[in-house]
């Protein structure tokens, strides 16, 4: 059993290939790094990719700064 270093090293250049995205048969589905990245360590999950987490900021930052002008827009209109 390879170590976490050895792990994290071996899915990084996987995922640096862009070999999940191109992984669509069978057979390249039992091959070792696609096993070991994808299935056993889920380096190819979509919450462990970077747009994930950029999308979510964002879509947060929308939700704040829509929040914060509702906030605004009642408290002026009851000030009136």
């Amino acid at each position: 059993m390879p170590t976490m270093e050895e792990v994290h090293k071996i899915c990084e250049e996987y995922m640096a290939k862009g070999s999940p995205d191109q992984c669509v048969t069978d057979v390249c589905r039992k091959t070792d790094p696609y096993h070991l990245c994808c299935v056993e360590y889920r380096y190819c999950a979509f919450y462990a990719q970077p747009w994930f987490y950029i999308s979510a900021i964002g879509f947060g930052v929308l939700v704040l700064c829509s929040s914060c002008a509702c906030i605004a827009f009642i408290i002026m209109k009851k000030s009136k």
